[in-house]
């Protein structure tokens, strides 16, 4: 059997007849290593289990560093790769939902804490305390049509990240 090379696990084949691959993905504070382990009943998936976590550990590892607010992603992928592209009746409606609807709540948050808990909460306050115009009329709440606006954009941006190499995944 071929060696691993140095941090990328070990295989092996257990009593029971099932490969288990193991891997150290960090540290805790008494410098101690966190292991994950992963079983299969074949050699193969096992060990392609196993380079799956180190692979999202890599992209963890560079994601955990990134500390870019996601206001500030949401400005440079908008300029950058939305705006040119758009007639100027499309980019009024995008920069009013961005900067009415998006930034005041989700300006300050770091692209590494967005998680789906940060988007439904998002969501739901848009939803029930949403209207900035109007209020005394149709009160806060705002319509699903703006709150669908306001997600696609996030969730456009949010895909760009990811192949950009930001994030491996959507939140």
């Amino acid at each position: 059997m071929k060696k691993r090379e140095a941090g990328q696990g070990s295989l092996f084949k257990r009593n029971d007849g099932r490969w288990e691959g193991r891997v150290v993905i960090g540290y805790n504070e008494q410098n101690k290593p966190i292991t994950k382990r992963v079983t299969s009943k074949d050699k193969l998936e096992c060990e392609r289990k196993l380079d799956e976590i180190l692979k999202y550990q890599n992209l963890s590892l560079h994601r955990k560093d990134d500390k870019t607010p996601f206001g500030e992603w949401l400005e440079f992928w908008y300029s950058n790769y939305i705006k040119p592209k758009l007639n100027l009746k499309t980019q009024e409606n995008y920069e009013y939902y961005i900067y009415t609807y998006i930034m005041p709540y989700l300006n300050g948050i770091e692209l590494r804490d967005l998680t789906q808990s940060v988007f439904l909460n998002y969501c739901n306050n848009l939803k029930n305390f949403g209207r900035k115009k109007g209020t005394e009329t149709h009160g806060t709440t705002l319509s699903d049509k703006v709150i669908k606006e306001c997600y696609t954009i996030c969730k456009a941006a949010l895909n760009k990240a990811v192949e950009d190499g930001i994030f491996y995944e959507n939140p």
